[in-house]
C-alpha cells in the first residue's frame, strides 16, 4: 500500500509538471507574439505557428 501511494504521489508530481510547463511555454509564446506584434512583424507570429523551429528561433532572440 505505501508503496502505490508513493507511485501515486511521483504521478500526480509528473502531471503537476507538465501542467506548469505547458503554462510557461504559452506564457512565453504570448510574450513572444505580442512583442513580434508590436514590433510590425505580424508575419513571423504566422511563420512561428506553422515552423517550430523558426519559433524556436523566435524564442531564443526574445530571451524567452
Amino acid at each position: 500500500a505505501r508503496q502505490e501511494s508513493q507511485r501515486e504521489g511521483r504521478r500526480e508530481g509528473r502531471r503537476e509538471g507538465r501542467r506548469e510547463g505547458r503554462r510557461e511555454g504559452l506564457a512565453a509564446i504570448n510574450k513572444m507574439n505580442l512583442k513580434l506584434s508590436e514590433l510590425g512583424r505580424t508575419e513571423d507570429i504566422l511563420k512561428a505557428a506553422r515552423d517550430p523551429e523558426f519559433q524556436e528561433q523566435l524564442l531564443k532572440e526574445f530571451h524567452l
